[in-house]
């Protein structure tokens, strides 16, 4: 049986305008640390709220990472999970960005062949480069899911949440509507 599961976003929002509306003060860092998480390690179960901060820039070149990188910054944001494996960020986080880039004034072909960097503050914070960025088609058809695939809760969710006899995946299985 083919299995999917949602995430809630409970709360999104991006400017173009370099303000950090929604975001704290200021953000304690600590020494970067890095770990390998063992495939059955508990972390990838565990789950809550994770709140994402996030900035998008033209940087220098692909390969600059930190301090006077920037050469113009193209949106700010942030993205609140309501509930999720913390694991789940990694592709969580590129959700506000890509809707900033998708929607920026002239069009996304004005950043093509750019160096462009996305800076993530989250429980998984990192620094990620975007190449090759390029324009294509998405039939709207092609964003449903398959009716073959079933709706499940995160493993160590509460399945309580999962209510017999409701059409969980149905509006997975509709084309969105939209632009």
């Amino acid at each position: 049986m083919r299995q999917y599961s949602a995430l809630q976003i409970s709360d999104a929002a991006f400017n173009y305008e370099g303000r950090r509306d929604g975001w704290p003060a200021f953000f304690s860092f600590a020494p970067t640390r890095v770990d390998t998480v063992p495939a059955d390690s508990t972390i990838t179960r565990e789950h809550g709220e994770h709140r994402i901060y996030w900035h998008a820039d033209i940087a220098k070149d692909t390969v600059c990472t930190v301090g006077g990188c920037s050469i113009e910054e193209l949106a700010r944001g942030r993205t609140t999970i309501a509930d999720a494996p913390v694991a789940e960020l990694i592709v969580a986080r590129w959700f506000g960005p890509a809707q900033a880039l998708g929607e920026i004034a002239g069009g996304i072909s004005r950043l093509m062949d750019k160096p462009i960097r996305v800076t993530t503050v989250s429980p998984l914070t990192g620094i990620h480069r975007i190449r090759d960025l390029r324009t294509t088609s998405v039939l709207r058809a092609s964003l449903t899911v398959p009716s073959d695939y079933v709706e499940v809760p995160w493993p160590g969710f509460p399945s309580s949440s999962f209510s017999k006899g409701v059409n969980l995946g149905g509006k997975w299985r509709t084309v969105p509507n939209g632009r």
